[in-house]
């Protein structure tokens, strides 16, 4: 059994999307100008942390041109960064609606299904932001969908993927053993994990799956050891790791 503490993260494509996407005349007109100026407003908002004056900023580029599949995109992150996830997806399936190869618009809306658990919504939009455009952080939350469904060879095949895109991606190799780990591929697990903690020592999904892998293999000690580099890193998986060490018996922790 994994450790439930372990989490899966996805990435997101944060904003990146300044200028509109629909207006290919010279000239723009007064009310795309504007639009223009508020989804900039919008984005130099959210970039500085206040996504209420974000939201505001970006409705009004919006309601200016209600075509622009940037500022619907860029609405649609900044409610998933306040957590109104089905507003979220409301201005993000506009964005789509408006420019079906925007690729970034289908990992942004993937993101947003999977923190609903609406997995298999995620994987169809992953899928969709790979075929328009592959990288690494699309095939990355594709595996951490798969690794969430208990897909674990799905989730080797994508996460192998995103690794040929970027070799060495700690998060990435993390959860590449954490899906070998769910299929008792050991061996392969240790070789990705322990990767992933020389490239960040200080990872603790990376720390706290290796201090399963040892307890798994029988080798307590290791375990052991690991616990006490987890203390330092994070208590609730620190404790987590020594229920199991300790097979949920209460006893005083290790000083």
């Amino acid at each position: 059994m994994l450790m439930k503490h372990l989490p899966v993260y996805l990435k997101t494509c944060f904003v990146l999307v300044v200028m509109s996407c629909s207006v290919h005349a010279q000239t723009l007109s007064v009310e795309n100008e504007r639009g223009e100026e508020y989804n900039s407003l919008g984005v130099q908002q959210m970039a500085a942390g206040n996504y209420n004056a974000a939201i505001q900023a970006l409705n009004q580029a919006i309601l200016s041109n209600p075509r622009d599949p940037a500022a619907a995109y860029n609405l649609g992150t900044a409610y998933y960064r306040t957590a109104q996830y089905e507003r979220a997806i409301i201005y993000l399936q506009r964005a789509i609606d408006l420019d079906q190869r925007f690729a970034a618009a289908y990992n942004q809306i993937g993101v947003v299904y999977s923190d609903m658990a609406q997995y298999d919504k995620a994987v169809d939009s992953f899928k969709s932001a790979i075929r328009l455009q592959p990288n690494a952080v699309r095939f990355y939350n594709l595996g951490c969908v798969y690794n969430r469904l208990r897909d674990y060879k799905a989730a080797v095949e994508s996460l192998t993927q995103a690794l040929r895109f970027q070799p060495d991606d700690a998060e990435a190799l993390v959860n590449l053993g954490y899906a070998y780990a769910g299929q008792k591929h050991y061996s392969r697990a240790f070789v990705f994990v322990r990767k992933a903690v020389s490239l960040e020592p200080n990872l603790v999904e990376a720390e706290a799956l290796l201090g399963f892998l040892y307890l798994v293999t029988n080798d307590r000690s290791s375990a052991i050891q690991q616990y006490q580099v987890l203390k330092n890193l994070d208590v609730g998986a620190a404790q987590e790791l020594y229920a199991q060490i300790y097979r949920g018996r209460i006893v005083d922790a290790a000083p």
